[in-house]
């Protein structure tokens, strides 16, 4: 069964009051192959904000800032940026 979570940039689930007051958030996606997942990160905001990205071999698919590097478990968008990424590749048959 498909899941979402919505989360805050520190990776804890996203509460009422966050939605009033917060500029960035990563929407977390999973379905289809077991272990597939697709995160999309969003900064809508004037500043940069570090994001903790859940666990998972996260690869990046689609970027405003095609250097993005999620080469840890962190990754810095900047102001007005997206990231989308995804995981579980590794676990797919050839």
């Amino acid at each position: 069964a498909a899941q979402v979570r919505w989360l805050r940039p520190e990776g804890r689930p996203m509460e009422a009051a966050d939605w009033a007051h917060g500029t960035a958030l990563a929407i977390h996606f999973t379905a289809g192959p077991v272990g597939t997942a697709w995160l999309l990160l969003a900064n809508a905001g004037a500043e940069p904000v570090s994001f903790t990205l859940p666990a998972g071999a996260w690869q990046p698919r689609l970027a405003t800032d095609p250097q993005q590097d999620p080469s840890a478990n962190a990754l810095r968008l900047q102001a007005a940026e997206m990231q989308l990424m995804r995981t579980g590749l590794m676990m797919l048959s050839a």
